[in-house]
This record gives C-alpha cells, structure tokens and sequence, in this order.
C-alpha cells in the first residue's frame, strides 16, 4: 500500500502573484517543491472582508520512501 505525506503552504494573495511578484517567480517556487518530489493536488482561498482573497492554501503531496 502506498503512504503519502502532505504539505500545506500558505501565501497571502498579495505575495505570490501581483505587480511585484510576477508569475513566473510563482511557477519557480512551485517548481522548486515539485524537484523536491511534491505534486500540487489542491488550491483554496482565504476570502476576508468583502470577499477579497487575502490569502491561498495550496495542498501538496508527495510519496513516503
């Protein structure tokens, strides 16, 4: 049977893709974990005040060796 681990990052909205922080510096940061063997299975806002996304879970797993 196989055994899986899980990773939760979390980001606030305004740090991972905006103005400042383009996509491509996103895609290096995921690609970055993906080396490292894990595989991004899920991703949920955080909405705050005004249904304003302040903040993105991302799911991430990997196998146990």
């Amino acid at each position: 049977m196989e055994k899986w681990e899980y990773r939760v990052v979390t980001r606030k909205a305004e740090g991972w893709v905006t103005k400042d922080i383009p996509e491509d510096a996103a895609e290096a940061a995921l690609n970055d974990l993906g080396a490292d063997g894990w595989e991004l299975v899920g991703v949920a806002p955080i909405v705050g005040e005004g249904m304003t996304t302040k903040s993105v879970m991302l799911f991430l797993k990997r196998r146990l060796a």
